[in-house]
């Protein structure tokens, strides 16, 4: 059983340690005896109630989730409304995006650059393509919208060109620092950027600011007006006699608390979700299992009773030699050709 750490440090070792087994002990894997197991990331407390979270998705999910149930978000000027499961949809729909929008703004190094682009939707080759003579008409419309950042962001300048070894156009700025950027196929084309442009579309009809948070409480109605007086219940019909009606179940409401919050853009409201929905917990990272004590190292990760074991298998032995050759190997290139070329296939790469 392999066991490493949770985070990104523990990963790499893993991957390490697989490629030790498989160069040299294939035939344990073979006979299914290597297994990987799973410690948590995170433990979460309220009050007398402590829960283990595996990763930061789980972890979000939790408390996204949670903020779902306990703020209404109103957006636009029209103050539509977004509460409940709509709104853990949207939540969650915004941390992809901007997931995969700090991916591209590592490349562009100026978000309000990187807002630009998923609005003018420059997603296509065509939209890059066009004669020297004329640039396309996204990439026209991108430049002015550049030229209206030139001041505030104070890039020393911005420019179209004509790339006339791809035949295709791009836009050069040069930011404060005097670092060159390029918008162009190149970048459009990558796993990060579609990806970010497919997870705009999904949350950009709720994008409207001004965005306005109201905390709520879940109440219940308590039973019948008598009821709550300190009344009797109403004597049966004959034919009911000695039976008891069935007590209402309790209706639930929503009501709005004092605190009212406005944001003016979506990041700062999908923090702010965030602060909701960890209200409350205590929450702990484990940067290492040899900061979990020898109780909570066996509750979580080592009592066969109620551990989370992953199996390692090896279905394709060919296949498998070159992802390892191509991931563990010297060859950088190789390495990163082959991860953008599959990052788009895999939900979930975590060898």
């Amino acid at each position: 059983i392999l066991m490493t750490d949770a985070d990104v440090d523990g990963s790499h070792i893993r991957t390490l340690l697989l490629t030790f087994f498989f160069r040299h002990m294939q035939e344990l894997i073979k006979r299914g005896n290597v297994f990987i197991a799973q410690p948590p990331l995170y433990s979460i407390k309220k009050g007398k109630t402590l829960q283990y979270i595996k990763d930061d998705d789980a972890l979000d999910k939790i408390i996204l989730k949670r903020a779902a149930d306990s703020i209404i978000v109103r957006y636009g000027e029209g103050a539509a409304k977004l509460e409940g499961t709509g709104l853990s949809k949207f939540a969650s729909g915004l941390k992809e995006y901007f997931g995969y929008f700090d991916k591209v703004n590592k490349r562009l190094r100026d978000e309000k650059v990187t807002e630009l682009l998923p609005r003018l939707d420059l997603s296509k080759r065509a939209d890059f393509e066009g004669e020297k003579k004329a640039a396309p008409k996204k990439i026209e419309k991108l430049e002015r919208e550049l030229k209206k950042l030139l001041k505030e962001r104070d890039f020393k300048s911005i420019e179209s060109r004509f790339d006339e070894e791809h035949n295709l156009w791009e836009v050069k700025y040069v930011n404060s620092q005097g670092a060159e950027h390029l918008i162009n196929w190149e970048l459009a084309s990558t796993a990060e950027y579609r990806q970010m442009l497919a997870k705009f579309k999904q949350v950009e009809p709720y994008m409207e600011p001004p965005f306005v948070i109201e905390a709520v409480s879940d109440a219940s109605s308590v039973g019948s007006a008598e009821e709550e007086a300190g009344g009797e219940e109403a004597a049966p019909e004959a034919e009911d006699a000695g039976k008891k009606k069935a007590p209402k179940p309790a209706a639930k409401r929503r009501t709005i608390e004092a605190e009212v919050v406005e944001k003016t853009n979506a990041r700062d409201l999908f923090e702010y979700i965030k602060e909701a929905g960890s209200r409350g917990y205590d929450k702990t990272r484990y940067k290492g299992l040899g900061e979990m004590n020898s109780e909570q190292l066996w509750q979580t990760t080592m009592d066969p009773e109620r551990r989370t074991l992953l199996e390692v298998k090896l279905e394709d032995i060919a296949a498998s030699e070159t992802i390892f050759s191509t991931l563990m190997g010297e060859d950088v290139e190789a390495r990163r050709k082959f991860i953008e070329d599959n990052a788009l296939d895999v939900k979930n790469l975590d060898i």
